[in-house]
């Protein structure tokens, strides 16, 4: 769940194994939805939403700005199946990941995508990514 306060929406994603994502106005009333494929975690950076996809690889980018809610890019994270958290730190997206079998953390540039900053220190660093008060508001 994303709290976009500066446009009064609540974005909730039902998460892995699920296909959509419902968009609730400060009331609780759904004011839109769409289907995006098992979505795995998202983060709210300026007027952009970024959803992760976790079967497809890919980081789809949502323009918040108007009352529509277009997709405005996609970004490709080749080479790795996504399939958990992801929070914003420091200027880049860092996502979980697996790499022939092995859980890694992934650095994507928001602007332009991976940045090929990768570790395989995604165990020791889970409870920092889930607490991270970057992906709340």
């Amino acid at each position: 769940m994303v709290i976009d306060e500066p446009h009064h929406r609540v974005y909730v994603d039902g998460g892995p194994g699920t296909t959509g994502r419902a968009v609730l106005d400060f009331e609780g009333k759904q004011v839109a939805e769409d289907e995006l494929p098992n979505p795995a975690g998202m983060v709210l950076i300026g007027d952009e939403l970024f959803v992760l996809l976790s079967d497809a690889g890919t980081i789809e980018v949502i323009d918040v700005s108007g009352t529509e809610l277009p997709l405005s890019r996609a970004l490709e994270v080749p080479g790795f199946t996504a399939y958990g958290d992801m929070t914003f730190v420091d200027g880049h997206l860092w996502l979980e990941a697996t790499r022939d079998f092995n859980e890694v953390l992934v650095e994507v540039d928001p602007r332009t995508g991976p940045t090929g900053g990768c570790c395989g220190c995604h165990r020791r660093h889970r409870s920092t990514m889930r607490a991270s008060p970057a992906t709340r508001p």
